[in-house]
């Protein structure tokens, strides 16, 4: 029973962290860096700024932390949309896979992805440099993909890798401004109608 009973406190307190960036995240996806403050994160949490220090030092180690768990999102989805592909995989069928599971969470409105899309280039130089270390340590990233791609011999030789990248970060960036309130199709359709347009363009 001790031991059940020191562990409550532990939990309960990794679940209200987690309700307070999902709420920075909300927050940060709606209003941008400039206009979110702890108030408004507080506001949606349900709970006093105050309390958030307790949680988080300033308003910008909260931001950083959306950001990080952002690039931690897309990370993940690319990494595991890449895995479930059938063996014999080819690297274009990699790059897609990555390209769509990207999309996918920006088109569907993930509060991290939008926030993420919305505020990366607002950032403090401190805290850019720190998300550009993140970004770069994540499982699979799109420039190593596409490079595996053009060594392949699936893409041109000639294609220039650095623009295709960020043609492919860029369409991400505004598909989380997507409005499919009018569009029956699912985030995933869309992804895939849009990756096979990049991929065509990149070719």
């Amino acid at each position: 029973m001790r031991t059940s009973t020191a562990r409550r406190p532990r939990a309960s307190s990794l679940e209200k962290r987690q309700r307070i960036l999902d709420a920075a995240a909300k927050v940060l996806a709606r209003q941008g860096y400039a206009e979110t403050t702890l108030h408004h994160v507080a506001s949606e949490c349900g709970t006093y700024a105050a309390s958030l220090y307790y949680y988080f030092p300033s308003r910008d180690d909260l931001v950083k932390e959306v950001m990080l768990l952002a690039v931690d999102r897309f990370g993940a989805a690319m990494a595991d949309a890449v895995r479930d592909l059938p063996a014999g995989a080819t690297a274009i069928d990699r790059l897609k896979a990555a390209v769509r599971a990207m999309l996918a969470l920006s088109i569907a409105k993930d509060d991290y992805a939008v926030a993420y899309n919305r505020i990366f280039d607002q950032l403090p130089a401190a805290m850019e440099a720190d998300i550009e270390k993140a970004r770069a340590a994540v499982p699979i990233g799109i420039a190593e993909l596409l490079a595996a791609t053009k060594d392949a011999g699936e893409i041109s030789a000639t294609t220039d890798m650095k623009l295709a990248r960020i043609l492919i970060i860029g369409t991400t960036h505004w598909m989380s401004k997507w409005n499919s309130a009018r569009d029956m199709r699912s985030p995933e359709a869309i992804s895939e109608e849009m990756t096979e347009m990049l991929l065509r363009a990149i070719r």
